[in-house]
Order: structure tokens, then C-alpha cells, then sequence
């Protein structure tokens, strides 16, 4: 996959943080996002690490989700799944112990978490997202 000067630089980032995440060295957290104009390709760089977290055998740290199942079925790899920010965190209806309990099986291991298209979330739904994985993180 070619990729240019800027999408190789976000790719390098994080392809070294999940070699060394995957030789269990533990990174600091990282919270970035990586922006850019419809087209200026985000996706090529995601599906690009997706493919070499699998190359890698180091999957298992990502977990990629989307607020639509479209989107999160699109960047789909065979070794990472994408799910729906609903599903993934548990955000529809009542949150409770087995929700938490869900949201804390889905975390477990997860090392970086790929959100595509993070602008069509709304703040309550981003307010709930937080909330569970605090709550998750606690117990």
C-alpha cells in the first residue's frame, strides 16, 4: 500500500507503539487524532496499521470501532472486527453491572482503540462512551 510522506509518519507512530506494545513493552497512553479532509486518506493510513497489526500477529491490541456499523465494517480486517460505538461501549439504554461487565471484556487487552469517524458522534453520545469506560476501568 503507498502511502505519502504524512500518512507514512502517522503510520510509523503507531506500527512501532504496537511492536512495542506487542513485545510487552507498555507505552504510555497515547490519545492523538489524526485529521484530514475527505480524501486525504485516514482510512489508507487505519487500514494500512490494521494490515500490519495482522501482518504482526499483534491484532488482539486494537480494537476499532465507528458510530455507524458501515463505517466500522468497511476498515474490517480479519484479524480486527469493527463494531459500532453503541455496541463496543454499550451506550444504548440503562448501564449497569452487565453492561460494565461487557464494556470491561471488550477492553481487556486492548491497547489502542481506533475510532473512525469520530465527527458523527454527539457529546452525550462521546459523554457516555466516557462514562462507561471510566466506570469499566474502576471495577
Amino acid at each position: 500500500m503507498d502511502l505519502s510522506d504524512d500518512q507514512q509518519q502517522a503510520f510509523m507512530l503507531y506500527a512501532q507503539l504496537l511492536l512495542a506494545e506487542a513485545a510487552g513493552v507498555r507505552q504510555p497512553p497515547v490519545c492523538s487524532v489524526l485529521t484530514g479532509k475527505a480524501g486525504s486518506g485516514k482510512s489508507r493510513v487505519l487500514q494500512a496499521l490494521l494490515w500490519f497489526a495482522y501482518q504482526h500477529r499483534c491484532e488482539s491490541l486494537i480494537a476499532l470501532v465507528s458510530y455507524t456499523w458501515r463505517a466500522a465494517l468497511h476498515d474490517s480486517t480479519p484479524g480486527v472486527l469493527g463494531t459500532s460505538t453503541t455496541s463496543f461501549f454499550a451506550t444504548a439504554g440503562t448501564f449497569g453491572p452487565p453492561h460494565r461487565d461487557r464494556v470491561e471484556r471488550n477492553l481487556n487487552g486492548v491497547r489502542f482503540i481506533f475510532l473512525d469517524e469520530f465527527s458523527t458522534c454527539g457529546l452525550s453520545h462521546w459523554a457516555r462512551i466516557c462514562m462507561h469506560v471510566h466506570a469499566a476501568r474502576r471495577h
